[in-house]
């Protein structure tokens, strides 16, 4: 259980996409660095002290399921995720437990986020826990965030491929939490895009 300044988070891991944009492969299953693209996140993930973890599958939902079987994490496919993010973010949330105080959403396309910035990104939510927490690289708002309990209803009424972007646009309620870590900016979405990571 994570206890953050008496706060206590669920992880939410969306991992539903159909990658498009990747062509005929699975981006999430991709190979990087000795492992499978989205084990990168769950390796960071699983080493807080989260009171829960939740991943969201969708196309593919078997090969994926595959590579979490030893995991200590909670498997719920989104059999709706060809209908936008929003399907994602809601079925996540459905199975959250009632204790929980916020949703800790983390792509599963972004191997790169340091595990610092994980840390900085709880450690923020719990100085203030009415509040959404976003992690900032020079200036731009980036990926993993924080949403609190308090703004489940509004998520639950999101349609097609809305995100929780609208939230982060009202500066003055989101802890911007400072990171020396680019990788909050970049997600797989192309070949393009996971060439120039295996480059380096």
């Amino acid at each position: 259980m994570l206890i953050a300044g008496g706060s206590k988070l669920s992880c939410i891991v969306l991992a539903a996409g159909r990658s498009r944009r990747m062509g005929t492969k699975n981006k999430l299953l991709l190979p990087f660095q000795g492992k499978e693209l989205i084990l990168h996140t769950i390796d960071k993930i699983i080493r807080q002290d989260f009171f829960e973890i939740v991943v969201v599958t969708g196309w593919q939902s078997h090969e994926v399921e595959k590579f979490l079987l030893d995991y200590p994490v909670k498997v719920i496919n989104n059999p709706g995720y060809l209908k936008g993010q929003s399907t994602s973010l809601k079925k996540g949330l459905s199975v959250v437990s009632e204790k929980t105080l916020g949703a800790f959403f983390v792509l599963g396309d972004q191997p790169m986020v340091q595990e610092e910035t994980i840390k900085k990104l709880i450690v923020g939510f719990a100085s203030n826990p009415e509040f959404p927490a976003a992690p900032y690289y020079k200036d731009k708002r980036g990926n993993p965030v924080i949403i609190p309990r308090r703004f489940f209803p509004w998520l639950n009424e999101l349609q097609g491929d809305q995100g929780a972007r609208e939230l982060f646009l009202q500066d003055e309620k989101v802890t911007k939490v400072l990171v020396h870590d680019p990788g909050i900016l970049v997600d797989i979405d192309t070949p393009e895009d996971y060439e120039k990571l295996r480059q380096g």
